[in-house]
């Protein structure tokens, strides 16, 4: 999964306009080259990961974040879909969501995501998200 000259690939699965308007403006923000691909729920996040699996029409993204609370699929049930498929293992998946419940932090880590994040994500948490992640330039 590296970086090609269209830059980072993000996708961002979250069922809220305004929380989806955030992250793009964040993500501008921090200056960084790319693109974000954006998937409204869980059933769109699956079949966006099932086109990975098939090889058509997708592109694998750099990092994965992902929102809990959603109609559908919910984010739980996505992770817990993606650990059926051993192939998606390297996904970077970090959690973007208004909960800070410890029980669904809890088990979130245990379904395998890279960190947790609580709503709203700030530019310069992105930017060291990023960082970390060797994703900045």
């Amino acid at each position: 999964m590296s970086r090609d000259s269209v830059g980072l690939k993000i996708l961002l699965v979250d069922d809220d306009d305004d929380d989806r308007f955030l992250f793009r403006t964040a993500f501008i923000k921090t200056g960084i080259s790319g693109h974000i691909i954006e998937k409204e729920d869980g059933t769109e996040a699956i079949q966006f990961f099932d086109a990975l699996l098939t090889g058509v029409g997708a592109e694998w993204p750099d990092l994965v974040f992902l929102d809990l609370k959603m109609p559908g699929p919910n984010g739980f049930e996505v992770l817990e879909w993606i650990k059926t498929n051993p192939s998606l293992n390297p996904l970077r998946i970090y959690i973007l969501s208004g909960s800070n419940e410890p029980a669904d932090i809890a088990r979130a880590r245990a379904l395998g995501v890279i960190d947790y994040i609580v709503k709203p994500l700030k530019v310069e948490r992105l930017r060291q998200l990023l960082s970390h992640a060797g994703l900045t330039a």
